[in-house]
């Protein structure tokens, strides 16, 4: 966490500087959707395809061996879907269920079908079109066969989003600016709460990338602070790593 608020108070005010409008496409876990027709694949990030300048359907790569998934974002209302809009608001929704190689890491247990998630985003536009401030909260329900249980596993306390906890909830604050010609970076910060085990855990992400219409590179550092029902701390950090290609 040190190291990167280091990074981040180590950069300058970037928010005033004018960004290349091709830029403007890649989509950036904001509100903003992207324009009609456009289909991106990325590394690390949701992969999609805009059905129109307002709709989109996702996909997590990295995530399919483990939870097969597909998602739908929407603006609300139409009018701030523009990509040169001030204010977007936009819902996202996902459904994933259980691969066959999640479910014999749950053998024994009481076996899950689907989870279901649900995010309310809000993003601005700070400057220029430089930077964007973007807000969300959500959350995910995850149905057992049987009973409602309340248990987790070791797939819940090493990445929330895999795991198979009944209810998780979340909230995101992320910012995303221009560096410098092709350069940009973003500081993404993610709080995960898992009611049912007393548990909670942050995500910040601090990430420079080059960005071209087609083609984006990325590279950073992810700290992560975790919060067990005793109070007890733990840490890491670990690199992350990012790249897409795209297609209009």
């Amino acid at each position: 966490m040190a190291l990167i608020a280091m990074v981040l108070f180590s950069l300058p005010a970037l928010g005033a500087r004018e960004a290349r409008a091709e830029n403007a496409l890649w989509s950036a876990g904001s509100a903003y959707t992207s324009p009609s027709g456009r289909t991106e694949v990325n590394l690390t990030t949701p992969s999609l395809y805009a059905l129109s300048d307002e709709a989109e359907i996702f996909v997590d790569l990295p995530l399919m061996a483990l939870t097969p998934n597909v998602g739908y974002k929407r603006a609300w209302p139409g009018a701030f879907a523009r990509a040169n809009a001030p204010l977007a608001v936009s819902t996202r929704h996902r459904a994933s269920s259980p691969s066959l190689l999640r479910g014999i890491s749950t053998l024994g247990e009481n076996p899950f079908l689907l989870t279901l998630e649900s995010d309310l985003l809000v993003s601005a536009r700070i400057g220029p079109r430089a930077s964007i401030l973007t807000f969300s909260a959500g959350g995910s329900w995850t149905p057992h066969l049987g009973r409602e249980v309340a248990f987790v596993d070791e797939w819940d306390l090493l990445a929330p989003r895999v795991g198979n906890a009944p209810w998780v909830m979340r909230g995101r604050l992320r910012w995303d600016a221009l560096l410098s010609g092709q350069m940009y970076w973003f500081l993404d910060t993610q709080l995960f709460v898992l009611p049912a085990a007393e548990f909670a855990q942050i995500e910040q992400r601090v990430e420079v990338s080059w960005r071209w219409r087609r083609v984006k590179f990325g590279a950073g550092v992810m700290g992560i602070l975790s919060i067990d029902e005793k109070g007890a701390r733990s840490m890491s950090a670990l690199p992350t790593l990012d790249a897409g290609v795209a297609i209009d």
